[in-house]
């Protein structure tokens, strides 16, 4: 069944948006790559992120910043923050060579296959400047340290078969790879664990899911999925 990326985003627009808020991940990333000069945010939801960059203080130095989305009813909510909106897929995005000095694709690469998510990368190394970096964040690039990770990371590949999205979660070494594919060199690496809903796992009513679910919710404390940030610099001259 093919999956049509901008009405399936825009029946969880509303939930999304109320699901999604500032994290740690958010802060380590704006820490390790602040928003300076000529932004570009890929795949930018609700805004979560985008009205945390924007009031970062590199911000006060001026510079275009612009977001993408491919779901039109997060385009209407970004439409409220002062950036440039594109309502795009990924790979309709174009911009000129050069044009920017930093990016963020925050989780939101592994919606694309292989092929595609090589093609998009490759086309960020170009947008960049010499010395430009984008940030890449990215969930479930390592396995599952526990039980409690394991359960977790059965619940969410049970949650994408339910919903056909279709998501694609490599390894570390594949990232990485992707990127000097692309003409990127990695020149930082960190994981940051990034809490989880457990209620958006109630749609599922397979039995395996459901002991997930109840185990998690016995064991009690917070449910967090490991995300791992890479930061690529523009490896042109």
């Amino acid at each position: 069944m093919k999956v049509d990326p901008a009405a399936t985003w825009d029946a969880e627009a509303e939930a999304y948006a109320r699901a999604r808020q500032p994290s740690e991940v958010d802060r380590v990333t704006l820490a390790r790559v602040p928003p300076e000069g000529d932004v570009l945010e890929l795949g930018a939801g609700p805004g979560a992120f985008t009205r945390q960059a924007l009031a970062h203080p590199a911000r006060a130095r001026g510079g275009r910043f612009e977001v993408s989305d491919v779901s039109p009813r997060f385009c209407t909510m970004l439409a409220a923050l002062p950036v440039a909106v594109r309502c795009c897929d990924h790979r309709a995005l174009d911009l000129p060579p050069a044009s920017l000095d930093t990016a963020y694709a925050m989780a939101t690469l592994h919606h694309l296959p292989a092929a595609d998510c090589g093609v998009v990368l490759g086309r960020l190394a170009r947008w960049l400047r010499p010395g430009g970096r984008l940030a890449l964040v990215e969930d479930w690039a390592f396995g599952p340290a526990d039980e409690a990770e394991a359960r977790l990371l059965a619940l969410r590949r049970a949650l994408c078969a339910h919903d056909a999205a279709g998501e694609v979660h490599p390894g570390e070494a594949e990232w990485r790879l992707r990127l000097e594919r692309a003409g990127l060199a990695v020149v930082l690496r960190e994981q940051v664990p990034r809490a989880e809903v457990l209620a958006r796992y109630e749609v599922l009513a397979d039995a395996r899911s459901r002991e997930h679910l109840a185990w998690l919710r016995e064991r009690g404390g917070e449910a967090r999925v490991p995300m791992t940030l890479l930061v690529a610099r523009s490896a042109a001259p």
